[in-house]
């Protein structure tokens, strides 16, 4: 899966690559729970054209990819 990601941003025309990848691992027994792709947006900022693709396509293959909007604070 990620070979295909790799061969897709071989074309300099592809944007949108998020910005965070995470990870979460069981506390005992360090078993992979789980893996998300992330974009991290301020609020109100829209996603790219390039960034919905990339966030879709990443899906498709199952890379789990999601977008977050900040919440700032006063």
């Amino acid at each position: 899966k990620l070979q295909l990601l790799v061969d897709r941003h071989q074309d300099p025309s592809v944007f949108g690559v998020p910005d965070l990848f995470l990870f979460a691992r069981h506390k005992t027994s360090s078993k992979k729970l789980m893996g998300r792709f992330v974009e991290v947006k301020k609020p109100e900022e829209p996603l790219s054209d390039g960034q919905h693709e990339e966030i879709a396509f990443m899906n498709e293959i199952e890379l789990h990819a999601r977008c977050i909007w900040l919440m700032e604070r006063e």
